[in-house]
């Protein structure tokens, strides 16, 4: 079962989805390098893997090289996240090894889950959502005794088409009034007394 929701939401949610699918856009090559910097300094001060000398034209070939492949199966991550998981994988390390690009997208998979749910929650929302109808303003609203008048007039409509002789007209001074006539009467004389 599908709950209606507040008339207000829809252009909330307008709103917040840019903002959600913001979240989801995939890092930079500036802001992936920058994330890498501080990975590189980790690399470089465990020793977990021997760089050439800080001066050597052959170093900066090598980190370009391994910021290339991480970058090549983190690039879908935004630039939060691939801060956030080298951050958790350096915390987290154990051995003196390089951590695999798939560790370290493991390290952020929660975070990248929740956000594409609620990105799918929201889409979902604004194109499929049942909103209720805005609130009617008080000169708009229908007034209890319109109801009834137009209750009234349908009464007698349905008690004039009802009678065999519709097209006739009768005498009211008749000594015998036929069934449509007498309902017609009984109609205005209802009217007439409310």
């Amino acid at each position: 079962m599908t709950d209606t929701l507040p008339a207000d939401y829809r252009s909330k949610i307008a709103e917040h989805l840019p903002k959600v699918r913001a979240t989801l856009e995939p890092a930079s090559a500036e802001a992936f390098a920058v994330a890498m910097d501080g990975f590189v300094g980790w690399i470089e001060a465990f020793g977990v893997i021997p760089l050439p000398p800080a001066d050597s034209p052959e170093r900066l070939a090598r980190i370009g090289l391994i910021a290339a492949r991480y970058r090549e199966h983190l690039a879908d991550l935004p630039a939060d996240l691939v801060e956030l998981a080298f951050k958790r994988v350096m915390a987290a390390a154990t051995f003196s090894k390089l951590p695999l690009p798939g560790e370290v997208r493991k390290a952020v998979a929660a975070e990248l889950a929740e956000r594409k749910v609620a990105l799918h929650r929201l889409e979902a929302a604004h194109r499929f959502g049942r909103f209720a109808p805005k609130p009617v303003p008080p000169e708009e609203r229908v007034r209890p005794e319109q109801v009834a008048a137009l209750h009234r007039e349908i009464a007698a409509m349905a008690a004039a088409r009802a009678m065999p002789d519709a097209d006739t007209e009768e005498a009211e001074d008749a000594p015998a009034m036929s069934r449509k006539a007498s309902l017609a009467r009984a109609a205005e004389q209802a009217e007439a007394a409310a």
